[in-house]
C-alpha cells in the first residue's frame, strides 16, 4: 500500500525520462546483439571459407603426391603452421587414421559416415573440451571406389577472442549511447512536460480563485493551442462568476430593499434565505433565523383551520401561487397579522427547490377595519335608536287621532305616510 502511494506520488516528467531511457537501453540492447551475432557468424564463415580453400588445397598436394609415393609434408606442416588448426589427419575409408600430426592418434578410429559419403563436409564438434569445427575434405587415393579422407580441426578461439574484443568495444559504445539517451531523454521531457507543468500550475492557481493567472505557453503545437484554450476558459469563468456575483448583488439588493418579508424555505420546512425586512419585523438575527422551523414562525390561517403544515401549503402552492391572511409570531411572541403568498420553486427539471414566501405588514389595515367596523356598529345602533324613536311620535300621533275621532271631531294629525313606513318596518 505504502509502494503504491509512493509510486502515485512520482511525476510525468520522472516517468517520461525512466520510459525513455529504458527504450534507449532495450533498443540498444537488441541492435547490439544482433550486431555482434551477424559479426560473429561472418567471422564464422570467413574462418571455415578460408580453411576450406586450405584443406582444397592441401588435398591437391597430397593426391599429387600419392600417385609420385611421396607425402607432402612441407604442406602438412604448412598447415600445423596455422594458429586456426588444432590438428589434421588423414584417414582410410573405414574411419581409421593413419596419417596425423600427432602420432598418438595413428589407428584410432572416427565415424565414417561422412567419409563414406565422400562429400566436403563441416560439422560443430568438441576436442578437449573447445567448441570446433570439424573439416572433412575428401581425397582421391587409394583404390578405386573408396574415398581417404582429410580431416582438419578449426579453432574458433580467435573467433571468440575477436567477439569478446567487440564486445568490449560495444559496451564502451553502449555506455555512450545510454549516457547520451539519458541527456536526450531528459531534454525532451522537459521539453514535453514543461507546458504541461504549465497548465497544472494554472488549474492550481484557478482552484486558488486566481482566475487572472496567465498560462504563457508558445511551443507551436497543440499543446499552445490548449494553453491558449485554458486561458479563454478561465476568463469564460471568471467572466461567469462575476456576472453571478452581480446577479447576486442585484437580487440581495432587491430583497433588502422590499418593505414585504422575504423567506425562503427548504424541502425540509427550514429557513434558507430571508431579507433584512423579516430580520426587523420579526426580531430575530440572522443566525437565529436561518434554519428555524418555518412553522414556527407562522401563525394559523384562520381561527377555524388552525395551523398551516409544510405539506400543505406545498399542495396549495403547486404550480401557482397561493394568497392569504395568516400572521407571522415574532420573538417577542407577538401575533403580527400579514397578507401572505407562497409559490412553489423549482430547477431545470421541474424538481422542488423550495417554497417563496412572501409577507407584508397589514396591522394598520385590521385597526382601520376595526375603527370601520366599530363606526358601523355604532352607527347601526343610532339608527335604531333613531327609528324607534319616530315609530314611537308616530304611535303617539295615531292614538291622538283615535281620541278626536271618537269624539267626533278632525284629527289633528295627517298620517298617511305612517301606515305606509310602519308597513315598510314591520
Amino acid at each position: 500500500m505504502r509502494r503504491k502511494k509512493e509510486l502515485s506520488g512520482i511525476s510525468i516528467l520522472v516517468k517520461l525520462i525512466v520510459a525513455m531511457i529504458l527504450l534507449s537501453i532495450i533498443s540498444a540492447g537488441i541492435i547490439l546483439s544482433v550486431a555482434l551475432n551477424e559479426q560473429k557468424q561472418i567471422m564464422e564463415k570467413d574462418l571455415i571459407e578460408e580453411n576450406k580453400r586450405l584443406a582444397e588445397v592441401t588435398a591437391r598436394s597430397i593426391e599429387a603426391g600419392y600417385a609420385t609415393h611421396a607425402w607432402p609434408f612441407r604442406t602438412l606442416n604448412q598447415i600445423n603452421a596455422s594458429e586456426d588448426i588444432l590438428f589434421w589427419w588423414i584417414v582410410n575409408p573405414k574411419g581409421e587414421i593413419y596419417l596425423a600430426d600427432n602420432p598418438e592418434m595413428y589407428g584410432k578410429k572416427i565415424s565414417s559416415a561422412y567419409i563414406e559419403a565422400g562429400k566436403k563436409v563441416v560439422v560443430d564438434h568438441v576436442y578437449d573440451g573447445e567448441d570446433i569445427k570439424f573439416l572433412i575434405q575428401p581425397l582421391n587415393i587409394g583404390e578405386p571406389g573408396k574415398v581417404d579422407a582429410l580431416c582438419i580441426g578449426i579453432s574458433l578461439k580467435s573467433v571468440r577472442e575477436a567477439t569478446t574484443k567487440m564486445i568490449v568495444t560495444s559496451m564502451g559504445y553502449f555506455l555512450i549511447i545510454v549516457a547520451f539517451a539519458c541527456v536526450l531523454s531528459l531534454f525532451l521531457a522537459r521539453r514535453f512536460t514543461g507546458p504541461i507543468t504549465q497548465l497544472v500550475e494554472g488549474t492550481k492557481a484557478i482552484s486558488r480563485g486566481e482566475l487572472d493567472y496567465p498560462v504563457a505557453i508558445k511551443t507551436g503545437d497543440e499543446i499552445e493551442g490548449l494553453a491558449d484554450s485554458f486561458n479563454t476558459m478561465a476568463q469564460r469563468v471568471k467572466s461567469a462568476i462575476e456576472d453571478e456575483k452581480k446577479a447576486r448583488r442585484e437580487i440581495e439588493n432587491i430583497m433588502n430593499t422590499m418593505i414585504n418579508t422575504l423567506i425562503l424555505v427548504g424541502t425540509d420546512g427550514r429557513i434558507v434565505k430571508a431579507n433584512i425586512a423579516a430580520f426587523d419585523f420579526l426580531g430575530y438575527s440572522e443566525a437565529e433565523l436561518i434554519g428555524m422551523s418555518f412553522d414556527e414562525i407562522l401563525g394559523p390561517k384562520n381561527k377555524e383551520e388552525g395551523g398551516i403544515e409544510l405539506k400543505n401549503l406545498l399542495k396549495e402552492a403547486a404550480g401557482y401561487a397561493v394568497c392569504f391572511e395568516t400572521s407571522y409570531r415574532a420573538k417577542d411572541g407577538r401575533e403580527i397579522p400579514v397578507s401572505f403568498s407562497a409559490s412553489v420553486m423549482t430547477d431545470e427539471e421541474e424538481r422542488l427547490q423550495g417554497i417563496v414566501c412572501d409577507a407584508g405588514d397589514i396591522t394598520e389595515r385590521k385597526k382601520r377595519e376595526e375603527e370601520i367596523r366599530k363606526y358601523m356598529t355604532e352607527l347601526e345602533q343610532f339608527n335604531r335608536l333613531a327609528v324607534d324613536r319616530e315609530l314611537r311620535m308616530i304611535e303617539l300621533k295615531r292614538e291622538v287621532n283615535e281620541l278626536y275621532e271618537r269624539q267626533g271631531e278632525e284629527p289633528p294629525y295627517d298620517l298617511p305616510f305612517a301606515d305606509d313606513k310602519i308597513v315598510g318596518e314591520s
